[in-house]
């Protein structure tokens, strides 16, 4: 098989061990426990608890394959079977197919979550194409409310006719997005104190990050319920930051008055994201109290855990016939094979190299056990089943052996 098939069987694994482990990642991450600006930290840390756990398993799988099922003890009980691999029974074919299948819809869902990530940058600067630099009195009220925010550097604010909420997009400074229709009041100002402390948290950087881990990880359950436990942290985060320098009420007739615009423009940073209705009954009931920090200290805690895990289930594997017969018809090297057979009083024997490695040897016709064939460098011992020497060779790299012929009762003799 090619690379593409390897690939495949690698995927396929690493995506069943990281369903279990999200499942457990997602039930670490509270979504209530601790303060907004926690939980955010919570589902970010967990969204790359997921990653690094699917990305252990890919790698000790690949490494587990290799080593246990191409030149390893299934390796070697493949390149004895009398008839080709390609002529394993079905099952085999139909867990490659599976493979196969998931990596082909894994990559079509990555590829169509990159394709709206072009779309939401190009829509972003089309917006920013179109946009007229803000009115000195909107540009003065922007710099105060950044001041008060804590910004060193205030964004470049502009207006647009074709924006239909306040955004910030980009790094920093960043760029400050406000409708053109939009009252000059303290609706406003409540908004753009928002979008500012999203700037101020840096958001749009950490977001990008948070949709990439997602884009790789959209097939997870876990990864969707995590990434939309950190948008909503995050819009609450803003909102908390904004309550310290306006009303909460006031804030709360701005979210309402969003509700009608919550097609807006898709990918960007705009506080209808998250659950409003749930953000509006926060903010009249009095805004955030819950400062405690949330459990994401376990969760990064149990990262190790998982990595353990990941690479003991990778290096079991090979138990499977199936995965571990994949692996080796899958395998990305190619399959160098030479069969050495040579003959003294006591019999023939025979030893066969794949791809520079013993694979397997008989004596007498009879196969040696995998564990009854040892081998320093380039010198070869087989053992009997009480494990004495049977026969000891040493591996010409041309495709040849040396050794001491044996007599007729299997020993080997003295003299060269």
């Amino acid at each position: 098989m090619n690379l593409a098939a390897y690939v495949a069987v690698l995927l396929l694994w690493g995506a069943m061990h990281a369903l279990w482990q999200g499942a457990l990642v997602a039930l670490l991450v509270s979504p209530r426990r601790g303060s907004p600006a926690s939980r955010y930290r919570s589902a970010l840390s967990g969204l790359a608890v997921i990653l690094l756990a699917f990305v252990i398993d890919i790698a000790t799988a690949h490494l587990a394959l290799r080593e246990n099922a191409t030149l390893g003890a299934l390796g070697a009980l493949v390149s004895e079977l009398p008839a080709p691999i390609a002529s394993m029974p079905g099952p085999l074919d139909y867990a490659l197919g599976a493979a196969g299948t998931f990596a082909i819809v894994w990559l079509s869902g990555v590829a169509f979550g990159v394709a709206g990530l072009v779309l939401s940058a190009w829509r972003i600067a089309s917006i920013r194409r179109a946009s007229l630099p803000a009115p000195p009195a909107l540009r003065r009220t922007v710099r105060t409310l950044g001041e008060k925010m804590g910004l060193a550097v205030m964004p470049n604010a502009v207006v647009s006719n074709v924006a239909r909420v306040p955004f910030v997009a980009g790094r920093m400074p960043g760029l400050l997005v406000i409708p053109a229709a939009a009252a000059h009041d303290n609706e406003l100002e409540a908004l753009i104190l928002h979008e500012l402390a999203h700037l101020r948290r840096r958001d749009c950087e950490t977001n990008m990050l948070l949709r990439a881990m997602h884009l790789i990880l959209w097939f997870h359950p876990a990864a969707w319920l995590l990434h939309t436990r950190a948008a909503i942290a995050r819009e609450e985060a803003c909102d908390v930051d904004a309550l310290s320098h306006t009303n909460a009420i006031v804030l709360a007739r701005a979210l309402v008055g969003l509700e009608v615009q919550r097609h807006a423009l898709a990918g960007a940073m705009r506080a209808s994201d998250g659950s409003l209705a749930t953000r509006v009954r926060t903010l009249i009931a009095g805004g955030y109290r819950d400062h405690r920090p949330a459990s994401w200290v376990p969760a990064l805690g149990m990262m190790l855990v998982f990595a353990a895990g990941a690479a003991t289930s990778a290096r079991l594997s090979p138990a499977s016939d199936v995965l571990a017969i994949a692996g080796a018809r899958a395998n990305v090297v190619e399959r160098h094979t030479v069969d050495i057979t040579a003959a003294d009083p006591a019999g023939r024997f025979s030893i066969a190299l794949l791809n520079g490695r013993v694979a397997g040897a008989t004596v007498a016709g009879v196969p040696i056990m995998r564990s009854a064939i040892r081998r320093r460098a380039d010198h070869v011992t087989l053992l009997d089943a009480h494990g004495a020497s049977v026969v000891a060779v040493q591996l010409d790299p041309r495709g040849s052996i040396h050794w001491m012929p044996r007599d007729r009762s299997g020993v080997t003799s003295s003299s060269p």
